[in-house]
């Protein structure tokens, strides 16, 4: 499933980042997506939903990094915290 988000957080070089990523699947407790920032596994993101506005959905932890096709990066994100709904209920 693609869902547009919206991640945000403090990049490995200590840089602040706001960035749109589509996710290429989703479950119920996370979601995997390729972005161009650059992050570390265990690095925490903001999540958003952007399908309809800008809704949070809390924090999701970087659990899986794969670099190989750098500048796009792909993460598997993991959600440490849920303060809005999510595409899987």
């Amino acid at each position: 499933m693609r869902v547009h988000l919206k991640l945000g957080g403090t990049d490995s070089h200590g840089k602040k980042f706001s960035e749109i990523a589509t996710t290429e699947n989703v479950s119920m407790n996370g979601f995997l997506c390729g972005c161009t920032f650059d992050l570390r596994a265990d690095s925490i993101v903001d999540v958003y939903l952007t399908s309809d506005g800008e809704d949070c959905v809390g924090q999701a932890k970087i659990v899986h990094v794969d670099s190989k096709g750098a500048p796009l990066r792909r993460y598997g994100c993991r959600f440490i915290k849920r303060t809005g709904p999510w595409v899987l209920q």
